[in-house]
């Protein structure tokens, strides 16, 4: 009997050993450099590990082009997990919150930006169309495309024409990602031309935009779709975002005092930067190879030129009732 007891105990402690493993370790402190296991952040004011989202019901809805990314919490940034390899400028993971808004199921088309010339909306000096040969802009069988060779400027002019805007970059990223904290939009560690329009594999020539070395019209490949039910959110072009480029933002947000009566919190709907001299581009493009189209890497330009990888989408804000 005494055998016996000894043996139950042994296994209840196994078992209680094994929970706080599978938990995350949450009731641990951050790790030295401010990061945690996964699906957990660091709450740098407590500097102990808090859990992020991991809800995987989410429910898309997308009509007339736009999908509606609901209010609520989830973390951004990279988590150095077994295979990820993370840069600076996308550390600490870290949770915000952000309201509901809309975004455009797809890459804006070669189509729809030449609509806003014609009207007067958009000004042609802002697509670089001597960049490439790959500029899609104006070129018959075309339409449908991805429209590049754009520079941040004539993105941002083309939303303010649809009367939108340019989704911030933590938008983006809530809409590419969801919020169980995946890597890519499709949610599994496998790359390649099935989900994306990229470069597969960067050892072979002449593999750009999955051999084609181009683009691809907009919204073929469903199986790469994103949790909101957002087309080529990786791959395709390289997308401008509203932000201004800090490598030090995600530290910077977290880190300012808000005034005592506020009762917002400065990582609530973040605006990026105030000020700088590059934009931030995100997703990947069809030059791009698996490491660079991961849901949370950041690249930047300068706004006044684009390339043949460049390209955009808008939001739509949804008015207070």
């Amino acid at each position: 009997m005494f055998k016996i007891f000894i043996f139950l105990l042994f296994f209840v402690f196994i078992a209680c050993d094994s929970d706080d493993s599978a938990s995350g370790k949450e009731s641990e402190g951050c790790k030295s450099d401010n990061s945690c296991d996964k699906n957990l952040y660091c709450n740098l004011k407590t500097k102990s590990c808090e859990v992020c989202s991991v809800d995987t019901g989410i429910i898309s809805f997308c009509e007339d082009g736009l999908c509606t990314v609901s209010e609520g919490d989830f973390c951004m940034g990279c988590q150095e997990l077994e295979g990820v390899y993370c840069n600076e400028d996308e550390l600490p993971y870290h949770k915000i919150y952000l309201k509901t808004y809309k975004i455009d199921q797809y890459e804006v088309t070669a189509a729809s930006f030449k609509e806003c010339v014609k009207d007067g909306g958009c000004k042609k000096k802002h697509i670089y169309l001597d960049e490439s040969v790959n500029c899609n802009y104006n070129v018959a069988g075309k339409e449908n495309y991805p429209m590049n060779c754009i520079n941040w400027l004539g993105a941002e002019e083309y939303c303010k024409w649809k009367g939108k805007r340019l989704p911030t970059e933590a938008e983006w990223e809530k809409a590419a990602r969801g919020i169980d904290g995946r890597m890519y939009p499709w949610n599994s560690s496998t790359f390649g031309c099935k989900f994306s329009v990229v470069d597969p594999d960067e050892f072979i020539n002449d593999n750009e935009g999955c051999a084609l070395n181009k683009t691809w019209s907009i919204g073929l490949l469903a199986t790469g779709i994103s949790p909101y039910g957002l087309y080529d959110m990786s791959g395709n072009v390289m997308e401008w975002v509203s932000d201004y480029y800090s490598n030090t933002y995600y530290t910077d947000i977290q880190n300012i005092e808000m005034p005592d009566d506020s009762e917002a919190k400065n990582t609530d709907n973040p605006q990026g930067p105030e000020t700088g001299k590059s934009r931030v581009l995100r997703g990947g493009g069809w030059k791009t190879f698996s490491k660079d189209v991961y849901t949370f890497r950041r690249t930047r330009y300068v706004p006044e030129f684009g390339h043949d990888d460049y390209g955009f989408r808008c939001v739509e804000d949804i008015p207070k009732k």
